[in-house]
């Protein structure tokens, strides 16, 4: 009787660990995804970045995409997030590829850029509104990934 207790017990953490898993595992993909539209986002003329991201994260979009705009540089091409994995309840960690990014002037010539990470780390967190994942700061953690 003891061992089918024992067993029963043992099922069931079991079936929750798995579960937990799950919902963090959703929450990983759900991330992933706000973050390449991010990217994305940031690669058009007209970027709408109210609905990914808030706080911060949003101010510092938006300014970055006003210094680029004032002067005068287009971006071709867009930036991706991997291997994201969460670090705690409302924190996770990403890598940003900008490798297959560039800037031109608006008269094709080729912006210089100086020696970069073309993929480094990068430290963020989120909140969760109506199933939606909006991340209110995003900041480089100033190393390779």
């Amino acid at each position: 009787m003891k061992i089918s207790i024992v067993l029963l017990l043992l099922i069931l953490s079991g079936c929750a660990q798995k579960s937990g898993d799950s919902i963090a595992q959703d929450m990983v993909v759900r991330i992933d995804t706000a973050l390449n539209l991010y990217a994305i986002e940031a690669s058009t003329n007209s970027p709408r970045f109210d609905r990914i991201l808030e706080g911060d994260a949003l101010e510092s979009a938006i300014q970055t995409q006003e210094l680029i705009a004032s002067m005068g540089l287009i971006q071709l091409g867009h930036s991706s997030f991997s291997q994201t994995t969460l670090i705690s309840a409302d924190q996770f960690e990403s890598c940003l590829d900008v490798s297959a990014t560039r800037f031109v002037y608006e008269n094709g010539e080729d912006f210089p850029i100086p020696e970069r990470m073309e993929r480094q780390l990068m430290r963020a967190k989120f909140v969760e509104r109506s199933s939606e994942v909006k991340i209110n700061l995003l900041e480089m953690v100033g190393r390779e990934c």
